[in-house]
């Protein structure tokens, strides 16, 4: 009989947190905020309008943030369900971009998946 591996709680609860956001009010507020026409939003970063199924809605500071990475419960949580003003509208290669850069100051700081 194989053992059963232990299930990492953080990693368990960061993910069912997120998931939850998606139901956020303020989330739904920001993306008719930034909605140009029927069914296409302009990205914040490079200007164009997109469809929906090409657009992510990002927060602005990052939910972790970069120089500290994981602090505490009641930040990860407050940051993650900001008002609708903490978030903007970003299509699918900005966002790349984005994360990307984030990824790499965190990997600067020592910060990267320490959460």
């Amino acid at each position: 009989m194989s053992e059963k591996k232990p299930i990492n709680k953080k990693t368990w609860l960061t993910s069912g947190l997120r998931r939850m956001s998606y139901r956020w009010p303020e989330r739904s507020q920001a993306l008719s905020n930034g909605r140009v026409e029927r069914g296409l939003y302009k990205c914040a970063m490079c200007f164009l309008t997109f469809p929906k199924q090409e657009i992510k809605l990002d927060h602005i500071q990052p939910v972790v943030d970069v120089q500290k990475g994981f602090t505490t419960w009641d930040d990860f949580i407050e940051r993650l369900f900001c008002e609708a003003s903490g978030f903007q509208i970003l299509c699918n290669s900005c966002h790349d971009t984005k994360t990307m850069i984030e990824d790499e100051m965190r990997k600067s700081v020592g910060r990267y998946r320490d959460w």
